[in-house]
Formats: structure tokens, sequence, C-alpha cells
């Protein structure tokens, strides 16, 4: 059979190989002079790092094998994985991402919200699947009022917008969007999961407490010769590739072909078609609709790209930042990139809100300075030491769509693109559903 695949991301690749060893002809197109998209990051000072953190989280030992048998250049390291949440000038020193409320709230605070969450729970429904189900209202329903206002004051800092606007399906991308919650310590969360079993979907424990068969990896030799490997390993096995062409338009010639028309005004037919890449930019190729963009908030990111001393944040790999006061939303340690034996790299997120966008515009050093002193508070609550990082060098990076959440009716929406392609290609070109995590790819085409 005749195939194409479209689309250069780790999933079309995936996908491409897949039909190879199904003894299917592939072609496999893709818009960019290489593979790999977001993935590639940003060369700073001779040096590439990612956006933010790019690992291979939750894989299993299958999945490890199915990447690396791409080749030598696709080998993973597995690392140890630690992080942490910075929270009213806190940070929680156990290894837990999601927000520590019981820095927060006193005890008796936390007394109600427990209490809160058992009834809750004991009469939440499952409404997630319909079609106009608010990211609030799961909020609401899943935590509770008290939780839900906090909850709701974080995803106006991380994302610009409300939870009220957004589908429920936002979850899926949002990090503090867990029904588990951290209330106490790891050890009495961990006593109370394992002696009730009710408690385990309330409570989250560390780590260290949890019996964990995934491992989170990345690239040995960084994505660059990753994704230069894959596309080696591609040809190689016989697939036929098409940097820098781009597929504008598809016609269903007759019961058995699809005809691509592609930016080099070059028809190719094929008697089935996969596509990977964003459903919202697919949409508008095959039906030429913009549906799902209209129902798409998209938030635009700040990387600020900061030298530092190794162990600036400890031994931690990441930190969330749920701290109201601060811009900054999550603090990356780059070490894993080998970028210097004496130093790291910190990289910090900053959603671009209006006001910041201005400042940055009317004064680069004003922002850059604002940011630097929330960055060297959660610094020195990780080591104790007070680091002047305006002493080193510095990078700021503005990435204009670094998240897409899906907004209320999003849903809806997509179920009836999916339905138009379905009825219009006669199930001859097949549209993967957008996933937003590596292991939701590898597990999406299994």
């Amino acid at each position: 059979m005749n195939v194409a695949v479209i689309g250069g991301d780790f999933r079309s690749c995936l996908i491409a190989k897949e039909l190879k060893s199904q003894n299917f002809d592939v072609s496999f197109f893709y818009s960019d002079p290489l593979l790999g998209g977001f993935l590639n990051g940003v060369d700073i000072w001779q040096h590439n790092f990612d956006l933010g953190p790019q690992y291979l989280d939750n894989f299993n030992i299958e999945d490890k094998k199915l990447v690396e048998s791409f080749g030598k250049g696709c080998e993973l390291s597995d690392l140890s994985f630690s992080y942490s949440g910075f929270i009213q000038g806190q940070l929680y020193k156990e290894n837990m991402a999601l927000p520590p409320w019981n820095l927060v709230f006193k005890e008796k605070e936390l007394s109600l919200i427990l209490q809160e969450l058992l009834e809750v729970r004991n009469t939440e429904k499952n409404n997630k699947g319909k079609l106009n189900y608010s990211f609030h209202q799961l909020l609401h329903d899943q935590n509770g009022a008290r939780l839900c206002e906090y909850l709701e004051k974080l995803c106006i800092k991380f994302y610009d917008t409300s939870s009220k606007i957004l589908d429920s399906h936002a979850s899926e991308v949002i990090p503090f969007a867990s029904k588990r919650h951290v209330l106490f310590d790891g050890a009495t969360s961990n006593l109370l999961k394992t002696k009730f079993n009710f408690f385990d979907e309330i409570l989250a424990a560390p780590k260290a407490f949890v019996s964990n068969t995934l491992f989170n990896y990345y690239p040995k030799y960084g994505y660059k010769k990753f994704f230069k490997s894959i596309a080696d390993h591609l040809q190689i096995i016989g697939v036929k590739m098409y940097p820098n062409v781009m597929i504008n338009s598809f016609e269903l010639v007759d019961d058995h072909h699809i005809a691509c028309l592609s930016n080099k005004n070059e028809i190719k037919t094929f008697e089935k078609v996969f596509i990977s890449f964003d459903e919202r930019i697919a949409e508008k190729v095959i039906l030429n609709t913009n549906t799902l963009e209209e129902h798409t908030n998209h938030v635009p990111q700040f990387f600020l790209y900061f030298e530092a001393p190794l162990g600036s944040l400890g031994n931690r790999n990441y930190i969330f930042d749920y701290d109201l006061r601060h811009n900054i939303t999550r603090i990356t340690d780059l070490s894993y990139s080998n970028y210097s034996d004496k130093l790291t790299v910190l990289c910090a997120e900053v959603t671009a809100k209006e006001d910041l966008k201005i400042m940055y515009r009317n004064s680069k050093k004003e922002f850059y300075l604002k940011i630097l002193k929330e960055l060297e508070e959660v610094i020195t609550s990780c080591t104790g030491n007070n680091i002047d990082l305006a002493s080193y060098s510095s990078h700021i990076v503005l990435s204009p769509k670094t998240y897409r959440l899906p907004k209320l009716g999003y849903n809806k929406a997509a179920h009836i693109v999916y339905e138009d392609i379905e009825d219009k290609f006669k199930g001859k070109l097949k549209l993967y559903e957008w996933k937003h995590t590596r292991k939701e790819m590898i597990d999406s085409i299994k």
C-alpha cells in the first residue's frame, strides 16, 4: 500500500517507522528542514537548550526500547527526577510538584478542605466527557469551593485566563489540575492512603512512597542529534523523506486514492494518508475551516535563561512557582544539557501577559530585573545561599504560542471536525487526536 505520513513531530516519526515495518510504501512530508519541531529548542551561547523541560516522562521499558530502536543517536538517559513547589514565599521540601496546600492553609482549614474533598468525591459525577463541561466546573466538582477559589487564581497566573472559559479537557495540560492534593507531609499521606482506600484518590504522596515502573528519560546526546538519527534511520529502512514540503490541500480522487497538493505545486496520490500534527492546523488544511482555532486560547510565554552555579536549585530538576506574588510559573535546571562543568543554566518560564509584554518592549532591563528578583528568592529558599545572578549571562526568548488551551465548546467542535473528515475522505485519511505528552503520543499509536 502506498501511504503518506504528514507532520514532523515525534509521533509522526513513530508512525512512519511502524507503517514501514508493515511493508507499506511510506512517504514522509514535513514542512521544516529538520524533524522535531518545538523539541529542537533554541541555540544560545553556542549551545542548544530546551524551551522549558522537554523530558520523555512516564515512559516504561518497552517505550524506551521502541525509541532506541531508531539507532545509536537515540539512546536515552534515565534522569533521577526531583521537583518541588514554591508557594507564599516557601519551598516545599518533599519531592512533590503539586501545590503544597499545607504551606498555605492552617490545620483547621486543612481539615475543612479534606472534609469538603470527601464530600464532593462522594457525589462527584463523571461529566468530563460532556460537550460543554468547563474546566472551572471540573475543578469545583472534584475539589470543592475552597480549593477551587485558589486554583482559579493559579489559572489566571499561569495562563492569563479564567478557568470558566476553558473546556474541562484543559486539565490534561494544566499541572495543578490533579485530583490528588498535598494536604499533609508525605509519610502521613502515605499512611492514610495505605490504611484507607478512599484516601488514595484524594491525597498525593512523594514518589519515594510510590512503587513505580515508569521512568523519566532524556536523549543522551540532545534532541538535535536525536532527530538527526531518526531521519537517518527512516531513510535507511526505505521511508521516502520530503523535508521543507508542506501539503496545502487534499482531495479524494476515487474510493481508493487521495491527492495531496504541496507548496511545490506538486500533486502526489496515496491510498491512505496519516496526519499527526496539531489538529487545529490540520482542520484548516483538510476542511478549510477554522473552528478549533476559534475555540483555542493561545498562551505566549517568555523563556528567560540564566547562567548560574551548579546546584542552584539543590538537587531539583524543576520547581513550579505557585506563589501569586510572582510572575514565574516554573524554573528548570538545564544541567542535563551538559552546558558546562562549573555552571548550569536555569530556565524561568513567565506567561507573557499584556502588562509584561509592554514592560518588555519599553524596558527590557526593568523586565529582566523583575524576574531576576523572583528567581533569586526561589534559589535562596532552595540552598540558603544568596546568589547575585546579575553577574552571570542571561538571554530572553518570547514564544508566541507555547500552550494551546481548549476553550469551552472545543470538545463539541472537535467531535464535529473528526466526523466531517471521516465523511469527506471515507476513512482514507487518518487524523490522530492531538496529545500533549510524548507518552500519550506513543500510546496513541499502539
